[in-house]
């Protein structure tokens, strides 16, 4: 049910597609990976809110607690830290081009900072002040 934030897994009976899966290490396909991530970032939405209000529908310190202990990471790293992450890089490789085989994280971050100086010289709106871009 996605409302009470849980996450429905198929049955392994259950394959909607006859094309061969592509897994990652842990065994799961796109379609799991693609779920996982959302119900990660509906669980970190959950604990935004619970955090600023005191109180959630879908989020107590009893799910904060066990999530807490199976390591679940409640946020992102922030836009400062990605940065010393990318200084760091460089300083290793000499390039700020990362591949995402190295860091996935960062990689994709990179791509958004990239993606919102485009937007930015094309005159479109982006959510970054004057000095990050």
């Amino acid at each position: 049910n996605d409302n009470d934030g849980s996450l429905d897994i198929p049955d392994e009976d259950e394959d909607d597609s006859n094309e061969a899966k592509s897994t990652n290490p842990d065994g799961l396909d796109k379609q799991e990976l693609r779920r996982l991530r959302a119900w990660s970032d509906q669980q970190r939405r959950h604990h935004r809110h619970w955090v600023r209000c005191n109180t959630s529908v879908f989020f107590t310190q009893e799910k904060y607690d066990k999530l807490k202990d199976a390591g679940f990471q409640f946020s992102e790293l922030s836009w400062d830290e990605q940065y010393k992450k990318l200084k760091a890089y460089k300083n290793t490789h000499t390039t700020l081009k990362v591949e995402k085989d190295h860091d996935e994280d960062l990689h994709k971050w990179v791509l958004k900072q990239r993606t919102a100086l485009r937007r930015h010289f094309e005159g479109k709106p982006v959510n970054l002040s004057e000095d990050r871009l």
